[in-house]
């Protein structure tokens, strides 16, 4: 079998269905964990609002949609039940089609404006920046100080203060939900007391997270563990190109808890192990990745738009989209590999 790819509507992933193709080399591994194995988009989308002219790109991604709900009876009819009450649905056979927020921040970080885009984008599940939670429940670090201004010092919250947010979290949870957008990730960060690791996770539940994402820390994994076994909510830990999951070994950050996992960059693992495929990544560690992120890079590091690059001798094609903070849009090559 091997993992489908997804295609780009508006500059966010539209996703295409995902299917399982028998072969021997590769087992199923979108499905082999279907309520935590969440590939999700980090690209900018195009400008909301542009009026009706239909480009190239969104042309292809409506077709692919189009294409894969032809493949899929079931599929297109739970499609249709969900565009008939205006509410977006980005899960196809159980697997979660996602973005992170950080993928709008030139545009807009505000939870309200974000949601919108997510439900014009067609997308239902989201991991969402700590920024945006904390300015909509009024937590510090949520808004960033004036240019040139000296951040103030981050009061300790009193407890009427931390249940009032975590009441705000909730609050936030309902309005996405009830536009059809489910907050399967937070990516807020970790303080540094005992405290504020237990409120992390108090967060993740009031926006009924499944996991906490973070960049790779062993050291904070070894902190992180017993809350997280305690709270039974995933911490993802996310890689670089110099960080990702050992291959050689089993990743010795996985013995730290049974809630230990990673979010596991695609685009970052290409780039940082000179252009080897993920899968054998995956089939070693799909019962242990929270989440996917998806992105184009080269073997040499570059960062380029989405569907410029082909993989030599890389015939399992993925879910990528455009790195960063794009200068120009990506342009989507639909291509089988």
């Amino acid at each position: 079998m091997r993992y489908e790819d997804a295609t780009m509507h508006s500059g966010v992933c539209e996703p295409q269905a995902p299917q399982c193709m028998e072969t021997s080399a590769h087992p199923c591994l979108t499905t082999a964990s279907p309520h935590r194995f969440i590939p999700t988009m980090n690209t900018p989308p195009a400008p909301i609002g542009t009026g009706n002219i239909q480009t190239r790109r969104e042309f292809l991604g409506r077709a692919a949609i189009i294409a894969a709900s032809a493949m899929m009876p079931g599929r297109s009819l739970q499609a249709a039940a969900a565009a008939a009450v205006g509410k977006p649905n980005s899960v196809f056979n159980g697997v979660r089609i996602g973005c992170i927020t950080y993928s709008y921040r030139s545009q807009f970080s505000s939870a309200e404006d974000i949601l919108k885009a997510l439900v014009q984008d067609g997308i239902s599940e989201v991991e969402l920046m700590g920024n945006t939670i904390q300015a909509y429940a009024g937590m510090s670090g949520g808004a960033k100080p004036a240019k040139g201004a000296p951040a103030p010092a981050p009061e300790k919250p009193t407890d009427g203060q931390r249940e009032a947010q975590l009441a705000k979290c909730r609050e936030l949870r309902k309005m996405y939900n009830d536009a059809g957008v489910n907050i399967h990730i937070h990516k807020t960060p970790f303080g540094k007391s005992d405290e504020d690791i237990e409120f992390n996770f108090q967060i993740a539940k009031a926006l009924g997270c499944i996991g906490i994402t973070t960049e790779r820390n062993d050291a904070l994994a070894e902190k992180l563990a017993p809350f997280a076994d305690k709270h039974q909510i995933w911490v993802g830990f996310h890689n670089h190109t110099n960080n990702y999951p050992a291959m050689d070994k089993t990743d010795p950050i996985l013995s730290l808890g049974k809630y230990i996992g990673f979010n596991l960059d695609i685009g970052h693992y290409f780039a940082g192990s000179k252009g080897l495929s993920p899968i054998p990544v995956l089939e070693k560690y799909h019962d242990r990745i929270v989440s996917l992120h998806l992105k184009d890079r080269t073997a040499d590091g570059g960062n380029v738009p989405w569907g410029t690059v082909r993989r030599s001798g890389f015939r399992h094609p993925m879910a990528v989209a455009g790195f960063g903070d794009l200068r120009t849009r990506p342009q989507l090559a639909l291509d089988a590999g």
